[in-house]
């Protein structure tokens, strides 16, 4: 029987970045768009996402993070990168039930097209978290005045 998870050291075959709430939604564009992704995991206790890159990619991926938040005129996102002296529990093969880690993206064969993965991976990254920054900002603005639309709407059911 194949074990539920097991933990591995990031920095020998490849480095994660981790994230949360964004990582999701960028993992999501990513996808829908079919641009180029390695192995994408959710911890889903702990609520994060790991983003999967070729080893030794942490100084090219803050440089294409810091360039695609200059391009589209937004703050540089919060994010962590684990690489050397890190660590971080993967999924098994095989997923079981109640299991708090997931594959949304198994590994597979190595690709040698890390770089294009590491600048499609920061440039929806950046996009991803201007989009949810932006979906707060107009819920927060808003919050009153939808609130008080649902409560008018309570006094018309009530009728």
């Amino acid at each position: 029987m194949a074990p539920a998870s097991r933990t591995c050291w990031p920095g020998r075959i490849f480095d994660v970045v981790v994230e949360e709430r964004v990582g999701l939604e960028t993992f999501d564009q990513l996808r829908r768009r079919k641009l180029l992704l390695g192995p994408v995991m959710a911890d889903w206790a702990s609520r994060q996402i790991g983003l999967f890159l070729p080893t030794r990619s942490e100084k090219k991926f803050a440089k294409l993070v810091v360039h695609e938040s200059a391009r589209n005129n937004s703050p540089v996102p919060a994010y962590r990168y684990l690489s050397h002296g890190g660590h971080v529990v993967a999924p098994g093969l095989m997923m079981l039930s109640g299991d708090r880690y997931e594959w949304l993206r198994a590994p597979g064969k190595r690709s040698k097209q890390g770089y294009l993965r590491g600048s499609a991976l920061a440039a929806m990254f950046v996009s991803a978290s201007a989009l949810l920054a932006c979906a707060d900002r107009y819920s927060e603005e808003n919050q009153p005045a939808a609130e008080e639309q649902r409560a008018g709407e309570e006094v018309t059911h009530a009728r």
